[in-house]
């Protein structure tokens, strides 16, 4: 079966998108076999007899399928034979994801390639295996050379099947080759010679006179050199929304409270939202930076701590927007530190990024040898990476999908550090930082995060420099994006706290502190750290409340529990809110 997508539009589920972004696209798993439409044979020849065909077991052989794999088999020396995907040529300005299965048939010592480029005889790339050896061979006016760190080893075993990508950067002359996810060449061609290009499969034998290949699942994903994606620019200063409220800022911010001061975050994902033909609210309102400032400010979980967009709201937005436009993907997000190599995947892939620099954080539109492009939602004429004041260190993802939007996000302000513990799931812990973009002011949290987490219990170890009550608040993403937004307060000794995450993926989540307190031990605590205030109540409310334990009758127990509500209640004034909270759950957990 195949699959071909030509000149500026496309949409295929398992392509993700629905832009004019790539010239071309054609997959073969070639079970309804070779068919010449799609394929040639270019050569098929001995070199000292170019009017012989390559022969196996003394026939004329030739590229043919057997059960849905492409197969070629030679047994006589000196013979070559290429089979070209027969499409539109490229150049070696555009770029190209070139992938396939690749299985060595027998014993690893046979001459096996394939092509990278090919545009004649006489010009062609290709890489050759000769047992666990890698080789990249360049030939240009039948010149054969190498290329910088083009040769490497790779432990194949006899019979192993293979999964081969390939990635060519028109733009940088990058070219990485991976093996099972695993890069095993990556090298720089900075000077291509060659034009209008191919790619294909070769076979050949030499003075080993034996080669038996096959290959399945061809994929070929060309797009034009990576000129900067088409995204719609937004500026946090446009007046139309500058002076509006950003999230609660009033409650939380030393000076200015406006988008303009601190809508860097808010506003490149509103251009990222709309770049993705995510174009309006569950109520239909046009998305920009004040519409969804607002959405957001509405949401559970639309700003976590100080300011902080939360992307997994993002995520869920569009997740709403997906149900009334089920041919528009959900973006899924994840996020990474910063690299060269994640930028171009990415933009290569039509996905761009928004990129954290210091507190600020911008769009990556585009990528090149020297910097990346950007739209700055605070200064516009800042276009490139190096006009910003401090370089780009991570980046928020989101991609284009139909798959499990899952996740937990935990959030604490910045004095609270934490990680998931006796867990394999892939966790981020981060200081968050946003900046007042007028003044320069700097606001601090700590999240974690892991997404598509399994449905299981897990442990989450908290770390503070001083004794307290932290309040920390836990998101809990199903697969389709809805959230639960569970809060506690957690109380630390000794520095140190575990809690513990029921997680759910389609159902109720809960979250509860593995270290327990007694009610003295309450009484405590919250005297130690002042939630409770007077001396006269603390020893009073600690005599009274040791006389409350599990081993009274239940109907004594509950009692004392009551009377205890009460005193707590004349105490009132005595106890910080937090702290007469903590206490009243406890009460209510020993009924």
């Amino acid at each position: 079966m195949k699959f071909i997508c030509t000149f500026l539009f496309c949409f295929f589920v398992w392509i993700f998108s629905a832009h004019p972004v790539f010239a071309y696209d054609f997959f073969d798993d070639f079970n309804s076999g070779l068919n010449p439409q799609d394929w040639v044979v270019v050569r098929n020849w001995h070199w000292l007899n170019r009017n012989a065909p390559c022969t196996y077991m003394g026939l004329p052989t030739t590229w043919h399928t057997t059960a849905g794999e492409l197969e070629m088999q030679i047994s006589t020396g000196s013979c070559t034979s290429e089979l070209l995907l027969n499409k539109e040529r490229f150049q070696l300005s555009d770029s190209y994801i070139w992938e396939f299965d690749m299985t060595f048939v027998g014993s690893l010592n046979q001459d096996r390639n394939y092509l990278l480029f090919w545009k004649d005889e006489e010009n062609w790339y290709d890489l050759k295996f000769l047992g666990n050896t890698i080789f990249l061979q360049r030939v240009v006016e039948n010149h054969h050379s190498s290329l910088p760190s083009g040769s490497t080893t790779y432990p194949f075993q006899p019979d192993g099947k293979y999964h081969f990508r390939n990635e060519w950067n028109g733009t940088t002359g990058e070219l990485r080759v991976y093996i099972d996810d695993q890069l095993v060449i990556s090298t720089i061609e900075e000077n291509p010679e060659i034009t209008d290009v191919q790619v294909g499969f070769q076979a050949s034998t030499g003075a080993i006179t034996f080669s038996h290949v096959k290959f399945d699942n061809a994929h070929l994903h060309l797009t034009s050199a990576l000129a900067p994606l088409d995204i719609p620019y937004y500026s946090q200063r446009d007046p139309n929304w500058s002076d509006e409220e950003y999230d609660s800022a009033s409650d939380w911010a030393e000076h200015e409270t406006t988008i303009e001061a601190w809508g860097c975050a808010l506003t490149s994902a509103a251009m990222i939202l709309q770049y993705h033909e995510i174009d309006e609210l569950p109520d239909g309102t046009e998305i920009t930076p004040s519409s969804l400032n607002t959405w957001l400010i509405a949401q559970p979980d639309g700003y976590v701590q100080s300011g902080n967009v939360n992307w997994l709201a993002i995520t869920r937005l569009s997740a709403l927007y997906h149900e009334d436009h089920p041919t528009v993907p959900t973006l899924e997000f994840s996020r990474d530190s910063f690299s060269k190599e994640t930028v171009e995947t990415n933009i290569q892939n039509q996905d761009p990024l928004i990129g954290q620099t210091g507190g600020h954080f911008v769009v990556i539109r585009g990528t090149t040898p020297e910097h990346e492009l950007i739209h700055d939602p605070f200064d516009a004429a800042n276009e490139n990476s190096e006009d910003l004041t401090t370089p780009i260190t991570s980046l928020r993802i989101f991609t284009p999908s139909f798959t499990d939007l899952s996740g937990i996000l935990i959030t604490a302000d910045a004095t609270v550090q934490g990680s998931f513990i006796n867990t394999s799931e892939n966790q981020h812990n981060n200081v968050e930082l946003l900046q007042n973009d007028l003044s320069g002011e700097i606001t601090e949290s700590f999240s974690s995060f892991v997404l598509k987490p399994e449905e299981s219990q897990y442990s989450y170890q908290l770390q503070a420099e001083t004794d307290g009550i932290y309040e920390i608040v836990v998101y809990a993403y199903t697969s389709t994006g809805s959230v639960q937004v569970l809060k506690k307060d957690i109380v630390l000794q000794n520095g140190v706290a575990t809690i513990t995450i029921n997680y759910e993926k389609n159902g109720i989540s809960s979250v509860a502190q593995l270290e327990t307190l007694s009610l003295p031990e309450l009484f405590s605590f919250l005297y130690q750290i002042d939630e409770l205030h007077a001396s006269d109540a603390f020893d009073f409310l600690f005599r009274f409340s040791s006389l409350v334990s599990e081993e009274l009758e239940s109907e004594t127990r509950a009692r004392y529990l009551n009377a205890l509500q009460s005193y707590l209640e004349q105490f009132t004034h005595e106890f910080s809110e937090r702290g007469k909270r903590m206490v009243e759950e406890k009460i209510e957990g020993m009924r």
